[in-house]
């Protein structure tokens, strides 16, 4: 069953919440028509995981691991995802005080809460997973593509380039 976040299922963000998972929000999202039988893995548990962690954006950070609502996701896909959100839950903080960082580049207007959402996983990806900042950077433009307006591909890409100088 398919279940939407509500004001008064969401908590505040803590470290502590991240890791042991106290309440369970389970976010209705699914692999979009964008994903294709030539999709990666890889691009798919990270649409996945910028879905997700545009979902759970200002609520409870828990989720449903197993993706149980989502039978199109093949298993090593919610495994990547999971290890993706788990990132973004965990650095967070680290993650918005670079997001800020950026702010005197552009206007903070620009971004939308999807944009933030990709931008989180590629700064948690860029500064700490193991895949070459080529790679994160190009998969959040085509992330971006997908699912931005028209030119914002062009931002992400424009950011993460800059945020990438300093990995």
């Amino acid at each position: 069953m398919n279940e939407s976040p509500t004001s008064s299922s969401k908590e505040n963000f803590s470290k502590r919440d991240a890791k042991a998972g106290s309440k369970k929000i389970i976010v209705s999202v699914s692999v979009p028509s964008v994903a294709h039988p030539d999709m990666s893995h890889m691009r798919v548990a990270r649409i996945l995981a910028v879905q997700t962690v545009f979902s759970l954006k200002g609520g409870g950070l828990d989720y449903d691991k197993d993706f149980s609502w989502n039978a199109k996701a093949e298993k090593n896909e919610r495994e990547l995802a999971v290890k993706f959100i788990e990132m973004v839950i965990l650095h967070l903080n680290e993650i918005d005080e670079i997001l800020k960082s950026l702010e005197t580049s552009w206007d903070s207007s620009r971004i939308t809460p999807i944009n933030e959402s990709i931008l989180r996983l590629a700064i948690a990806e860029l500064f700490f997973g193991d895949t070459d900042k080529k790679v994160v950077i190009n998969e959040a433009v085509e992330i971006s593509k997908a699912f931005g307006e028209e030119r914002d591909y062009k931002f992400i890409n424009a950011l993460l380039d800059k945020v990438s100088a300093h990995v």
